[in-house]
């Protein structure tokens, strides 16, 4: 498997996590920049896969 070149641990694929029992909270990286905005919605499967 070929060696990431944003860094280890880094992916240019955004991450979608759960922090608490009412929010979505997405983590992804843009022109350098670390970004983790969210939306308060219950984080339930079908709203993480919309998401």
């Amino acid at each position: 498997m070929p060696a990431d070149p944003g860094g280890p641990g880094r992916s240019d694929v955004p991450i979608i996590v759960a922090p608490a029992r009412d929010r979505i909270q997405f983590d992804f990286e843009y022109e350098g920049k670390r970004y983790r905005p969210s939306v308060k919605r219950i984080p339930s499967e079908a709203n993480l896969r919309r998401a």
